[in-house]
């Protein structure tokens, strides 16, 4: 075992990685919270409403909910640009994970210029507790 471990240290060591948007370990606090669907989720008119029916005041405040982004473990998804799923709207990708820029108590978080990232997975596959196909996706403004 100890030289399977071995084998895949030096595989890794050759690999020339992209720096993390971060440096260190932290430790993670799971809070239970409602969440709304924010309107660059491409499902948003299905959920909510139609954008394009509103007033300019009603969309104009939709958008400046804070509630839409930060890091989170599933539930809906925001974004800095364009939903990726509106490339593949028959398929059913929910988010896994969400790690969006942050600059709190001393730990400081940034993709791009203030982006974030998103894991999907399929529902099928995460019942399955099956990783091997993830979809990640990162933007920023």
């Amino acid at each position: 075992m100890f030289k399977e471990i071995a084998n895949i240290q030096e595989k890794f060591d050759r690999i020339k990685l992209r720096p993390l948007p971060f440096e260190g370990e932290r430790a993670v606090t799971l809070v239970l919270e409602r969440a709304l669907c924010s309107p660059s989720d491409y499902r948003f008119d299905k959920i909510v409403s139609d954008l394009g029916v509103l007033d300019d005041d009603v969309i104009d405040a939709t958008w400046e909910i804070d509630s839409y982004g930060g890091c989170r473990i599933g539930g809906y998804a925001t974004f800095s640009q364009d939903d990726p799923r509106m490339s593949k709207p028959n398929e059913d990708w929910q988010l896994l994970f969400q790690m969006d820029s942050v600059n709190e108590h001393g730990f400081d978080i940034m993709w791009g210029d203030v982006g974030v990232a998103n894991f999907f997975i399929r529902p099928n596959d995460l019942a399955a507790l099956n990783f091997d196909r993830i979809w990640y996706n990162w933007d920023c403004c």
